[in-house]
């Protein structure tokens, strides 16, 4: 039987869902025992935290219609203890970060551990997900448990599964490239004396110079089958 990893690595006092159990599976795995690193003895825990700061409220419900940063993981029933069909093809957020509270070290850290704990799971010949076809690939990515941005809902049964926003992100700032580029060049086409003498006699810029692409209508090209899914 597997070691219960959640103790192993104290990741359980991060976890958002009420069932978060490495430990009821029959996954096999031999991982040494690690020292634990020396610390500062002069180090207080409590000097990483503002007892003022307002903004730190990853204990609290989150709002479904705020997006937040946090680290995700697919749903399992293999790993997390149950075959709850709602839940079944769900991300669950491992933790939400927020405000000031968000520390590159701590969040990195966080999100390390659980990848080191996955690519493990994937060189198990039995491991395999009840909907995903491709899970044993999807958890072997190093970038598997990587911060997301999400909103935030809690299923009936107090789980709570992220609804993954980052790929508008990348698409947004992937197609902004492109028009951005666009613009540089129509406005580098118009600054030639010959279309300013064009438009000083026809009243309008040279063929291909008049529309000038921004923001506003960007991804109205976008379609829903040609959208590639990049979480």
């Amino acid at each position: 039987m597997i070691k219960n990893y959640y103790n192993y690595f104290n990741l359980h006092i991060y976890t958002m869902s009420p069932r978060m159990n490495f430990g009821n599976q029959d996954y096999e795995f031999n991982l040494q025992q690690q020292e634990p690193e020396s610390e500062d003895e002069d180090y207080d825990e409590n000097d990483d935290f503002d007892e003022d700061d307002e903004s730190v409220d990853e204990y609290l419900p989150a709002d479904s219609g705020k997006c937040y940063l946090a680290l995700c993981e697919l749903y399992n029933g293999k790993i997390h203890g149950s075959n709850n069909y709602f839940v079944n093809s769900q991300y669950l957020v491992i933790q939400r970060f927020s405000g000031n509270e968000i520390l590159s070290q701590m969040l990195n850290g966080i999100a390390k551990q659980y990848s080191q704990i996955y690519r493990r799971l994937a060189q198990q010949s039995n491991i395999s997900h009840s909907i995903v076809r491709n899970y044993k690939n999807i958890i072997a990515r190093e970038d598997y448990i990587s911060p997301q941005i999400v909103k935030c809902s809690y299923l009936p049964d107090g789980e709570c599964v992220a609804v993954i926003k980052t790929m508008w992100i990348k698409l947004i700032q992937r197609r902004w490239r492109s028009v951005f580029n666009e613009r540089q060049r129509i406005i580098g086409e118009r600054s030639r004396i010959s279309s300013i003498f064009y438009r000083e006699v026809k009243g309008t810029w040279p063929a291909g110079l008049n529309a000038l692409p921004s923001i506003h209508g960007m991804l109205s090209h976008l379609s829903p089958t040609s959208i590639t899914f990049m979480s």
